[in-house]
């Protein structure tokens, strides 16, 4: 996406209840599972033209040089949260 221009499409991510799972995981393993939730957005925003441009707390923000592609990321990225528990 570097040197693009035009219209960017920008996903935010967040995970659901990270203040009760941090509690009932601790400080070590939700740091851990952050940072696999971080790699496995990485990877379907990579899969889907897009660019991964921020990461704080355990939130993500991307962007996609299109709508469909950005669409596409965040249907797959909900799918295989769901499906691993990512």
């Amino acid at each position: 996406m570097a040197g693009s221009s035009g219209t960017v499409t920008l996903v935010f991510t967040d995970i659901e209840n990270s203040t009760q799972l941090l509690r009932i995981a601790g400080d070590a393993r939700w740091s851990s599972e952050v940072h696999d939730h971080f790699d496995l957005v990485r990877s379907i925003v990579g899969e889907h033209d897009g660019s991964v441009v921020k990461t704080l707390g355990d939130g993500t923000m991307s962007a996609f040089t299109g709508a469909a592609q950005a669409v596409a990321a965040a249907v797959a990225i909900q799918q295989r949260v769901s499906a691993t528990g990512l």
